[in-house]
């Protein structure tokens, strides 16, 4: 048991409303599937000249290796459940999904699977891109749209906000013959502060 901070120190990030607090605002491209990774991957990599002012933090691709077969995997549920999660992340200021269409998991299950289980993605300014014809020309469409949340992005301000608000994630980053030194205890000592101020933070990692 902690005792909680009388007066809990603040932070200047993003009131996200339903979707919490951010620290960050990105604009993300996300490949839905794994066909889509090196699409996002370039588009990120052709905006990294993209001035990162005002509330602006960049353009950043998430991909993966699932769910580009034609045949539902195995793990669709949690594909889809972590996809929905980066999707309202706090730290995702925009957001543009990237699929073909003809995937098992594709942009058009995403969605249904946001609406079913009450994602806040009307929070978020999105698009969801099929890419259908020229891949150069779908790779100048999705740079334009994600040049113009970057300007939106930069009008933006930080304002000061609760710690309250915060959550951390702690996982394994490679274990060494410092971890027990310095490592591990200077991550529980960041997470016993954040729980004193009325945070949370997450061990997510077993043995």
């Amino acid at each position: 048991p902690l005792t909680r901070l009388e007066t809990p120190p603040t932070f200047r990030g993003f009131d996200r409303g339903v979707r919490g607090a951010g620290t960050r605002n990105y604009v993300v491209i996300m490949g839905t599937t794994s066909r889509t990774a090196a699409f996002a991957r370039i588009v990120a990599q052709r905006l990294e000249s993209l001035p990162k002012v005002g509330g602006f933090d960049g353009v950043v691709a998430v991909a993966h290796t699932e769910g580009g077969s034609t045949e539902a995997p195995n793990n669709k549920d949690l594909l889809l459940r972590t996809l929905a999660g980066f999707a309202v992340h706090p730290n995702v200021g925009a957001l543009m999904c990237v699929d073909y269409g003809s995937e098992a998991v594709s942009n058009a299950a995403l969605q249904q699977y946001l609406r079913d289980e009450d994602y806040a993605i009307d929070a978020v300014p999105h698009r969801f891109l099929s890419l259908a014809g020229g891949f150069d020309m779908h790779l100048a469409e999705a740079e334009a749209q994600a040049r113009s949340w970057a300007e939106q992005l930069q009008q933006q301000s930080r304002v000061e906000l609760p710690v309250s608000h915060l959550k951390l994630a702690l996982q394994c980053g490679g274990s060494d013959a410092f971890s027990g030194v310095s490592g591990n205890p200077l991550a529980a000592w960041a997470a016993r502060e954040l729980i004193r101020s009325g945070g949370a933070a997450n061990l997510a990692e077993t043995d």
